[in-house]
């Protein structure tokens, strides 16, 4: 296999797994040190697959990479309480996978949720990062973005009985956002939002109890701001992704971000929204070049 199964255990009990990505060649060395690994950081409902391409791109490239499935995601346990199901709580998993792992610093990327986790990591343990990449998120959240998100996962009542009837399903409501992506990267989208049971079955490939989770936002919630949080990464080199026409990162966010880091950069996916897709060279390739630049 290209990847192989990780697993460590939460301070309440549960298995998380993920995906190691050893490195092709010999590791990258800056200064005579080793580079440091990429750990990647999925968003709400998403998985370790959403980095499959981006992390045989970044092993080819000499570096480890690590991508982790939050608790109640991807084939990681599910929580028998949903309400464990916060940023917190997952930000304090992801710390005891990096003690399970013995990472002391890494590159960071996160898309979406764990572009928050990793700003929350900042708070705590600034030294842990190396490099932070926050793909389509930041300290402030458009309420809009949110609640569109919401509508589409608690809305979803019918599931694909085969694998063209879930990128169908995947292209159809993606489409407005993502109006050039080939349908063979539908198809890649559409494998990592759903598993396959041992009955054969389609279902969504997380904890449908975390939609619990956003059942008090409506159009009068006010969505709390992570400035503080976005600024205790001020030590460290930043990246902001942002798809061209996401609905859930603006413009002036990105400018202020810029405004309030000296050293965050920004790129703008054109023809994606939310969150730009790790599939191509059009996104993975300024992420390494400037996770390397970093290391320089």
């Amino acid at each position: 296999m290209i990847w192989q199964e990780i697993a460590w255990t939460t301070s309440d009990g549960l298995t998380l797994r993920g995906r190691l990505y050893e490195p092709d060649t010999p590791p990258n060395t800056r200064l005579g040190q080793q580079s440091h690994p990429i750990v990647c950081l999925p968003g709400l409902t998403r998985n370790s697959k959403d980095f499959h391409d981006f992390a045989i791109a970044a092993s080819k490239q000499g570096y480890r990479v690590i991508t982790m499935d939050s608790r109640g995601r991807g084939i990681s346990d599910y929580a028998e309480n949903w309400q464990s199901y916060t940023i917190l709580q997952e930000m304090q998993d992801v710390l005891a996978g990096l003690i399970a792992f013995d990472i002391t610093r890494a590159s960071f990327v996160g898309t979406s949720r764990g572009g928050l986790i990793t700003m929350l990591l900042g708070t705590v343990q600034p030294d842990l990062i190396a490099t932070a990449v926050l793909n389509d998120v930041g300290p402030k959240i458009e309420r809009d973005g949110l609640l569109a998100i919401k509508t589409y996962l608690q809305h979803r009542k019918t599931l694909p009985s085969n694998w063209a009837e879930a990128r169908k399903m995947v292209k159809t409501a993606g489409q407005a956002t993502f109006p050039v992506i080939p349908d063979d990267e539908w198809d890649i989208f559409a494998r990592a939002s759903f598993r396959a049971t041992d009955a054969g079955h389609l279902r969504p490939d997380y904890d449908e109890n975390l939609l619990n989770t956003l059942n008090a936002l409506d159009e009068e919630t006010d969505i709390p701001e992570l400035w503080p949080q976005f600024e205790a990464l001020a030590h460290s080199p930043v990246l902001v992704m942002r798809g061209a026409l996401s609905s859930l990162l603006s413009e002036d966010t990105v400018r202020e971000m810029t405004e309030r880091h000296p050293r965050c950069q920004t790129v703008t996916i054109p023809q994606q929204g939310h969150a730009p897709l790790l599939t191509s060279s059009g996104t993975i390739k300024p992420i390494l070049e400037f996770i390397r630049s970093s290391e320089a």
